[in-house]
């Protein structure tokens, strides 16, 4: 069954009351309902001639018996959507396109002559109003459109809805040329959580910036052997508390025995390479520690020099 409508429809009826009129044949100049095709819908109209009955609706055409029913009414003489009872008499009846179930153009928008929602199947959206910020989102249930509002992570995306228009944002700004600061960062790992820590499960390739030209008061290290020698190299092994709170021992990262120097032995003899952290604690500048060890080996080579002189 579909909605048929055809042009210059118009047969007449006798029949009274509100039920399914027998339709009487076309007037003069006009086609009959046959055209609509049996067990489709149509839109009518019923008018009776020389009264003021009349009736608005919806109806199915039935070529058996020639007759077309009063499935639902949208206008008439009664009062919709109750059907009109025609009196005895001759009534017109014709194919119509209800102001009811009208849409026209108002020449800049596609507009319903009253409130109503056009489906996607008839090209519209199924949807009568939005919020700021939301999308129309294909849905394959039921082959329709659903409204959706895209939503952000904490400390990922930002998603600001606005009047026509959807802003997304970082927490900062993360362009190439951006400054970027993060807790702590991971390159083929999990970060560690561990404020300010860097861990990479494979080499690390920088290169400090060491050229003549951007330095002065350039000067040797004095008593490096000494140095070197009163902060010697140990082995030790962490305190569990240190290991827990970097998430504890992985055997590649975090291990309970290790070995290095102790920073307050090389805060003694060389604190230009020792820094103190928020927690108070001690670092050492083991990468620029090289260069102790360097100024050690050249005195040493020295003495051996000057031993052989003897």
């Amino acid at each position: 069954m579909a909605l048929v409508l055809a042009d210059r429809v118009r047969e007449t009826t006798i029949t009274t009351g509100t039920g399914t009129v027998t339709l009487g044949g076309a007037v003069t100049g006009f086609q009959t309902f046959s055209v609509i095709g049996n067990g489709n819908t149509t839109y009518y109209t019923i008018a009776g001639q020389g009264t003021a009955e009349w009736e608005v609706g919806v109806g199915t055409y039935t070529s058996s018996g020639t007759t077309l029913s009063r499935d639902t009414v949208l206008a008439s003489s009664a009062g919709a959507p109750t059907k009109t009872t025609f009196s005895a008499g001759t009534k017109d009846v014709f194919v119509t396109y209800p102001a009811e179930r009208s849409v026209y153009s108002n020449g800049t928008d596609i507009v319903p002559d009253t409130a109503a929602i056009l489906n996607v199947v008839s090209g519209g959206t199924g949807q009568s109003s939005y919020t700021n910020g939301q999308l129309l989102i294909g849905n394959t249930t039921g082959n329709t459109l659903t409204r959706a509002t895209l939503t952000g992570t904490s400390n990922q995306i930002i998603v600001t809805n606005g009047a026509g228009s959807i802003t997304l944002t970082t927490p900062q700004d993360i362009a190439t040329s951006s400054n970027v600061q993060f807790n702590s960062l991971g390159v083929g790992t999990a970060g560690s959580a561990t404020a300010g820590e860097i861990r990479a499960t494979n080499n690390v390739t920088a290169y400090y910036s060491s050229d003549r030209t951007l330095k002065e008061n350039i000067r040797d290290i004095p008593d490096a052997l000494l140095k070197v020698c009163a902060i010697g190299g140990k082995l030790f092994d962490w305190k569990d508390a240190y290991i827990k709170s970097r998430g504890g021992a992985d055997g590649y990262f975090v291990q309970k025995s290790d070995f290095g120097v102790i920073a307050q032995d090389v805060e003694a003899q060389f604190p230009i390479a020792v820094r103190k952290r928020e927690d108070d604690t001690l670092a050492v500048d083991y990468e620029k520690m090289c260069a102790l060890a360097f100024a050690a080996i050249a005195e040493l080579r020295a003495e051996v020099e000057a031993l052989k002189k003897k």
